[in-house]
C-alpha cells in the first residue's frame, strides 16, 4: 500500500459508503445510531397492573374454578421480566401466590400456571417490541401476547382462550415501575 486513504475509494467508490472512517467522517451518524437504539422498547424491568378487561371471562373459558378467579380479580399482581444472555426470567407477585417461569426465547419448556395447570409451553419474540407466549395444557392451546409501549414504560397483556365459538380476550396493562 502507498498510503493513501483515498486509493480504497478510488478503487470500488461504491464500497466507500461502507468503510467506517467513511462513515465516521459523517456529521451525526454516531447521534442518528444513538437515537435510533433509544428507540427500542425495553421488555425487562418490573410492572404492575393498573387497568384489566374481561379477565374473569378468560378465568372462566380456561377452567379456573370460583374462589381461585375471585382471588386473582382482587389481585394487583407485579411482573419482573429479566434477561441475562440467551436466558429470560417472567416471575409474576401477589399477596397470596409468586410464580416464576424461566426459559430461552424458541425452546419449549414446563410451566405450572398460577392455578395449577401443567402446560408445555413457548415464547417467542416476535419484534423488538413483542413476546409471545403459546401454552398448550392438556389439550388447551392459549396465548398470551405482552407488547410494549416504545418507550418501554408500558407492558400490554393481551390473553386469548379459544372457545367453541369465538376466543375468550381479556386484556390487562401494566406500568412500568
Amino acid at each position: 500500500m502507498n498510503g493513501k486513504v483515498s486509493s480504497f475509494s478510488s478503487a470500488c467508490p461504491a464500497l466507500q459508503k461502507y468503510c467506517p472512517m467513511h462513515l465516521a467522517s459523517h456529521r451525526g451518524f454516531r447521534k442518528q445510531i444513538s437515537q435510533n437504539f433509544n428507540k427500542m422498547p425495553s421488555m425487562t424491568g418490573t410492572f404492575k397492573l393498573i387497568k384489566s378487561e374481561n379477565f374473569d371471562e378468560y378465568m372462566k373459558a380456561i377452567g379456573v374454578g370460583m374462589v381461585m378467579r375471585k382471588m386473582a380479580q382482587a389481585a394487583t399482581p407485579t411482573t419482573e421480566i429479566k434477561q441475562e444472555g440467551e436466558s429470560w426470567n417472567i416471575k409474576t407477585m401477589t399477596t397470596f401466590k409468586t410464580t416464576e417461569i424461566k426459559f430461552k426465547l424458541g425452546e419449549a419448556f414446563d410451566e405450572t400456571t398460577a392455578d395449577g395447570r401443567q402446560c408445555k409451553s413457548v415464547i417467542t419474540k416476535k419484534n423488538e417490541k413483542i413476546l409471545l407466549h403459546e401454552q398448550n395444557c392438556n389439550g388447551q392451546v392459549l396465548k398470551i401476547l405482552r407488547e410494549f409501549s416504545d418507550d418501554g414504560t408500558e407492558m400490554k397483556m393481551v390473553l386469548e382462550a379459544p372457545t367453541d365459538t369465538t376466543p375468550v380476550v381479556s386484556t390487562r396493562i401494566y406500568q412500568k415501575q
